[in-house]
């Protein structure tokens, strides 16, 4: 049976290196991807003067921009993967996506966080659902100094 994955994918060197890990066990497994990017949302109050509504849909347009981004670096990798938008706080969150579909590895772009190296905030917390999580950093860059 192909092994499902699930990948978390933001634009930049981590989701880059996200997206290299899964085309690399497409390559080598034969893993069966999903390739999830959230796009935030923010509400307006109803005294705030201007409405979210412009602002909610430009974030989904850049979020659907990274979506095929992502398509394009997975090459012929991501022939057969998933590809899924979901609306931060409309949509099913990224937790129960990942805690509920039966996958068998998520793949989380690592975040710098002060005193505790790379991690991602939402890995403990899918970890604990009993689901694999992999936190992927980028290759480190040579930065010249002695």
């Amino acid at each position: 049976m192909r092994k499902r994955v699930l990948v978390l994918f933001e634009s930049g060197r981590t989701g880059a290196a996200v997206l290299d890990v899964a085309r690399e066990m497409t390559a080598r497994e034969g893993a069966q991807l999903t390739v999830v990017c959230v796009a935030p949302q923010v509400s307006s109050g109803h005294r705030c003067g201007y409405s979210a509504l412009a602002y909610n849909d430009t974030l989904i347009d850049a979020t659907r921009a990274d979506l095929q981004v992502a398509r394009e670096r997975l090459g012929d990798a991501g022939g057969d993967a998933a590809f899924e938008l979901l609306l931060e706080g409309l949509d099913p969150s990224f937790h129960d996506l990942a805690a509920g579909n039966g996958f068998d590895l998520v793949l989380l772009p690592a975040h710098t966080a002060p005193l505790r190296g790379h991690t991602h905030p939402a890995a403990a917390r899918i970890r604990s659902e009993g689901v694999e999580v992999r936190v992927v950093e980028p290759e480190r860059r040579a930065t010249g100094r002695l």
